[in-house]
């Protein structure tokens, strides 16, 4: 009978999942459409759904909208097929409406007059690293962000050859003595300069450079703030528009700062509410069009809503606050619209909203099914670049081959997956492999989680076994020694901390006591001592980071070492016998970053490798012998390498290099792989035309509505 009774539940549960199988399968056609830009696999997507006999009505209709917008998109003479099989097939269903508006408003079709008749999107690059939102006022150059913005990466991208030119010299960006990072590179309208933000000890810096790298100097140095960040430059070069991020509760800035780009000075521009991630001078520089934060609380939301003000601070003025908040996209070229992102009905929308004679119009779709992207900018004839597709770090693992120990292809921890994943780790025995998988919600990053996963690498079996909010977990898992539990670092409401998750059970339990727990600082890439006694982790306090063991049966802490870089990769490494921690310390009189082994109580045991800023030491481990260290470095432009070193120190011997990262090393215990964080991206650029265009269209058609509004004169 139980049998029996489980049986029917089983088949059930599967009549039920094949029952949602059409709905799971249109959302994943919304995400490959709207978020990755993906309209290849979107369409074939969108196709299972319209064909399938399981699928309902009103969603086989929705199913092939969402076909022919992807068909226009691509220019595809497919469009009309699929909205004219939805009004043949599917007459009676909402999505019908939309079907026939679509029809009647593409080119060539009688009575074609709205705004988004006429666009054409085509593909300009492709397979490419993430992009700076910035661009040349020609269209012709972008700048790549290999390393999340940092200096190292800065590459001079051609968007008519693809030819990539990274930044030279540019050591010469950074003073003696330090050990900066910069995020967010800005480039001139004429494309011979670039701004970057600087975050220094102690201070936030905004400097210019050729993009040759020559000739960088500071233009705005503000002790006790993190970072100021360019926005954008006025169109003729003079003026670069900025905010500075503070601490606390002073991260989300209220002014927005005019830098002259001649050193001539600085003026600040309050305004009523905290800036968001985007601003955009207008084409005549006397506006200036910025997002606001919608709730500090929840920064996670990045789309707020939109607002105008003179770039003299007077005529603060609210310009559209959509339910679903609003991205900022930039001004027409004739500065008499603002254009921006929103999103209706789980589609996101390129609007515009008009500002003729001072009035601001409500807002009008220009193009549905715009996908979530970064903004390139605009060139001076109106037409639109924007880079989609997908960009995330994976886990890899990869065979040491040779007597070389050359390292093969990667190849993903989990290759059913391309969502971003944590670091991957063996256990001691080398039995089983754990990785922390990443699962966004595409709207909301807040209500995403980070599922830790443990895979036995014989039978290849997986399961998960442990599940955190996504805010609160910091990526990187490490084993106990004994195998049973593993060390996660997390954000809770009452602090950082790092948890021991058994995985027999699946409960978790804080390591670090509440006595030492700061609000202030993170803990990160915990390591446990052979013998269980310690717990190693870096203590991150947003300025500066420190090397902390923590006596866990008597819950004392002592600080080993300080000066360690405080970017988040720059991890440690305790030798498999517990003797020797490997470190990497900032030495600012070098300008550079050494790879320093210490003794398990911080002496100073000797020095491995010394990196000159402005490249970064990566990542560090000790092979299983302890013999050789395997080291990651940055190169130039957008290139990582790996190496190895004998541990009582010599000449690095190059394994391999590749165009994006070798993050968080693991040795395998047999020492013949490596596990290691790499950048998955394969991102495009897109170029929208025909805006001006669409955007006269719809002045003419309001400026007829108007008239036809107005009472004729035979009647009064």
């Amino acid at each position: 009978m139980r049998v029996t009774i489980f049986a029917l539940i089983m088949a059930a549960a599967a009549t039920t999942a094949l029952a949602q199988a059409p709905d799971l399968q249109f959302r994943a056609a919304q995400q490959k459409e709207t978020v990755e830009g993906d309209l290849t696999s979107a369409i074939k997507l969108y196709a299972s759904v319209a064909d399938s006999k399981t699928t309902p009505p009103a969603l086989a209709a929705r199913a092939l909208v969402g076909l022919g917008r992807c068909y226009e998109r691509l220019g595809s003479t497919e469009a009309p097929k699929a909205y004219e099989r939805v009004v043949a097939q599917f007459g009676k269903e909402e999505a019908a409406a939309e079907a026939r508006q679509r029809l009647a408003n593409m080119p060539g079709r009688p009575g074609s007059r709205t705004p988004e008749a006429g666009l054409v999107t085509r593909k300009v690059l492709g397979d490419l690293l993430p992009l700076a939102d910035t661009l040349t006022k020609d269209g012709r150059y972008t700048m790549l962000s290999a390393w999340g913005g940092m200096l190292s990466g800065a590459t001079l991208l051609d968007l008519v050859t693809g030819e990539r030119k990274p930044v030279r010299r540019v050591s010469s960006l950074l003073a003696a003595g330090e050990n900066t990072r910069s995020y967010r590179h800005t480039l001139s309208p004429d494309g011979r300069r670039f701004a970057f933000d600087v975050s220094a000890s102690g201070r936030g810096e905004l400097r210019i450079a050729n993009v040759d790298g020559s000739g960088s100097h500071t233009l705005v140095s503000l002790p006790g703030k993190l970072t100021v960040v360019p926005l954008d430059w006025s169109s003729d070069g003079r003026t670069i528009l900025a905010f500075a991020h503070g601490s606390g509760e002073e991260y989300f800035p209220r002014e927005f700062l005019l830098v002259d780009t001649n050193g001539q000075g600085v003026r600040p521009i309050r305004i009523t509410k905290t800036c968001g991630a985007s601003a955009r001078f207008s084409p005549d520089g006397r506006w200036i069009a910025f997002e606001t934060v919608r709730s500090p609380e929840n920064p996670n939301n990045l789309r707020g809503n939109l607002f105008r003000i003179r770039t003299d601070g007077s005529g603060e003025q609210l310009l559209v606050q959509p339910e679903t908040g609003a991205a900022l996209v930039g001004w027409a070229p004739d500065g008499g619209s603002v254009l921006f992102v929103s999103e209706h009905l789980d589609v996101d929308h390129l609007y515009a909203v008009s500002l003729k004679e001072g009035a601001v119009s409500p807002p009008v779709s220009l193009m549905k099914g715009f996908p979530r992207s970064t903004i390139l900018g605009m060139t001076r004839e109106g037409a639109l670049l924007y880079s989609t597709g997908t960009s995330s770090m994976l886990a890899y693992t990869a065979k040491l081959s040779g007597p070389d120990g050359a390292i093969s292809a990667g190849q993903p921890v989990n290759a059913q997956s391309q969502r971003r994943s944590g670091s991957a780790t063996w256990s001691p025995d080398g039995r089983v492999l754990a990785y922390g998988l990443y699962q966004p919600d595409p709207r909301s990053r807040s209500k995403g989680a980070f599922a830790v996963m443990v895979r036995d690498v014989v039978s290849g079996q997986e399961r998960e076994v442990g599940r955190f909010p996504l805010t609160g977990a910091a990526g990187r898992v490490e084993w106990t020694p004994d195998s049973k539990a593993l060390l996660l670092p997390v954000y809770t409401a009452d602090g950082c901390n790092v948890l021991r998750l058994d995985l027999a059970s699946g409960r978790s339990e804080p390591l670090i006591p509440a006595a030492l727990v700061d609000s202030n600082s993170c803990y990160v890439y915990p390591q446990a001592s052979p013998d269980g006694k310690y717990l190693y982790y870096i203590k991150d306090k947003g300025k500066g980071s420190d090397l902390v063991r923590l006596d866990l049966a008597e819950g004392q802490a002592q600080q080993l070492a300080t000066g360690l870089p405080d970017f988040v990769f720059a991890t440690f490494a305790l030798s498999r016998d517990g003797r020797e921690l490997a470190v990497p310390i900032v030495d600012k009189d070098k300008n550079a970053t050494v790879l320093r082994v210490l003794g398990p109580e911080g002496d100073i045991r000797r020095d491995l490798i010394t990196v000159l800023a402005p490249n970064l030491l990566l990542s560090a481990n000790w092979s299983p012998d302890g013999q050789q260290m395997f080291f990651s470095r940055t190169l130039e432009g957008s290139q990582a390498g790996l190496f190895r070193i004998p541990a009582s120190g010599g000449a690095p011997v190059a394994v391999g290099t590749q165009d994006g990262t070798f993050l968080e090393l693991r040795v395998h215990p047999n020492g013949e792989e490596i596990a290691f964080l790499g950048r998955n991206s394969h991102r495009e650029v897109w170029r929208l035309e025909g805006l001006p265009q669409a955007l006269a269209r719809l002045s003419i058609a309001r400026g007829a509505e108007a008239v036809q509004a107005r009472p004729s004169r035979a009647k009064r």
